[in-house]
């Protein structure tokens, strides 16, 4: 049965545990039958990392950039999902777009951001073939997520920054709704070496969000903040104040 992402549902495999098997027991369907055979086992190959059922897949003809209903591809599929770098090298090989986007925005590279295996090395080599295959770094989602408040937000993972940061990419781009830029999620969060990144990219240090707070702002201790990222959070102030930053005098801080 095919695990799906909350955003991607699939079509159950459970008849075809690969095209292979799937066509080998399929000599009686149409040709029609036999083109969704092949179409499922893309996108399960995809989401399984299984390069073997990839490549049966895009050998019977199925488009390797074929669209679900919010515009992802197998590729996007296999970025955020994929337990292996094979099966992304194998779609990429194939002439997937590297730059396809979603209906949201989304393209593979934004979608690898989104694995929960931050830190890890899988992680970092899928970017870097990513980036290596001219992904672009200049993208924006419907929301106004690029790859650089992508970078930032679900981990603090200063490498991850810097390959994302070498591109040279636009570090200022506000999200909505509450208008945030990637400095700004790092103060709110406490992730110095990644604010120091990005302060030496040339980030905005005294950007307002919708609310009217700067990032040194942001880096104020909250109740919701552990005594970790507290002490983490002011010491990246203080670090944003040996840099010029200022609080917003109209808030009174």
């Amino acid at each position: 049965m095919l695990i799906a992402l909350a955003f991607l549902a699939r079509p159950d495999l459970s008849n075809a545990q690969t095209l292979a098997q799937g066509m080998a027991q399929a000599q009686a369907l149409t040709q029609k039958d036999k083109a969704e055979l092949a179409t499922r086992a893309l996108w399960q190959g995809a989401y399984d990392g299984d390069v073997a059922q990839i490549r049966a897949a895009l050998d019977a003809g199925v488009n390797v950039d074929i669209r679900d209903y919010d515009g992802q591809t197998p590729l996007m599929t296999a970025a955020v999902n994929s337990p292996n770098l094979e099966a992304i090298k194998l779609l990429l090989d194939r002439n997937a777009n590297v730059n396809v986007a979603s209906h949201d925005g989304w393209t593979p590279l934004m979608n690898a951001l989104l694995r929960s295996d931050r830190k890890s090395t899988l992680l970092h080599q899928i970017v870097g073939l990513l980036l290596s295959k001219n992904a672009s770094v200049s993208v924006k989602t419907r929301d106004g997520y690029t790859p650089v408040t992508g970078a930032v937000m679900d981990g603090d993972d200063p490498e991850l920054m810097r390959m994302i940061l070498a591109k040279h990419p636009d570090v200022d781009v506000p999200t909505k709704p509450y208008g945030f830029t990637a400095l700004m999620y790092a103060s709110s969060y406490g992730y110095l070496d990644i604010a120091k990144l990005l302060v030496r990219a040339h980030a905005k240090l005294d950007l307002l969000d919708t609310e009217g707070r700067t990032a040194l702002d942001l880096t104020q201790p909250d109740g919701f903040d552990t005594p970790d990222r507290a002490a983490r959070k002011l010491a990246l102030g203080r670090f944003l104040r040996s840099k010029g930053a200022h609080h917003n005098n109209t808030r009174g801080l």
